[in-house]
């Protein structure tokens, strides 16, 4: 097998274990992306093998989520906490996210909320739709 495919594998391999590592911990792709401080557009690349992981992030990655190097890189679940590895293999909960993550989003969340409201209202001329 030539170098170049066989690299090609290993960020497929890699990749589908951060697809695996996101879907086990949050509803979606932004939320994983916040947690390592990168935009959704950049961890879709790297999850879906469009992008290799870094070291950078995968140092990220590993802090954030508990997991561990030779797990990310190898696969191999035998280093892995029993919790992380419960989680892993989908039998465990997700840990609870951290407080600020949780700030974040609420704040997120309550801001579009008021951005649809202002622009259905203006969209209206304050008329009620349904009359």
């Amino acid at each position: 097998m030539a170098l170049a495919s066989k690299r090609k594998k290993k960020q497929r391999e890699i990749a589908s274990r951060l697809l695996l590592l996101r879907e086990r911990l949050f509803d979606n792709a932004s939320d994983m992306a916040r947690s390592v401080k990168l935009s959704p557009q950049a961890w879709y690349n790297y999850e879906t093998g469009r992008r290799s992981l870094d070291a950078e992030i995968a140092a990220i990655v590993v802090e954030e989520h508990g997991v561990d190097y030779n797990w990310l890189y190898g696969g191999s679940l035998d280093t892995l906490e029993d919790e992380v590895r419960k989680l892993i293999e989908g039998g465990g909960q997700p840990p609870q996210p951290s407080s600020a993550l949780q700030r974040k989003t609420a704040a997120k969340r309550k801001r579009a909320s008021r951005k649809r409201k202002t622009h259905r209202d203006n969209d209206n001329n304050g008329a009620d739709p349904h009359r």
